[in-house]
């Protein structure tokens, strides 16, 4: 039996204010048949989440890592 294929297309939108991404999705699967999907993911900075993990509790919250945004040249 084959796999089901399906085109998607996405659309993305920052909400600076609320600090959300939303994305919309759009699935058009060889049957003729669509489906639409929305995701909203919200951004959270460093300083936030050590906050928030050390007003659950948690001591000596420290970042290994920092969120590089780099743009893509490719496109």
């Amino acid at each position: 039996m084959a796999d089901p294929a399906a085109e998607v297309e996405t659309r993305s939108e920052w909400d600076a204010d609320r600090r959300i991404v939303t994305t919309w999705r759009t699935w058009r699967h060889d049957d003729g048949s669509q489906d639409d999907d929305v995701m909203e993911r919200r951004v959270i900075s460093i300083p936030e989440i050590t906050a928030l993990l050390e007003q659950a509790g948690f001591r000596d919250v420290q970042a290994v890592a920092t969120y590089v945004t780099a743009r893509r040249t490719d496109r």
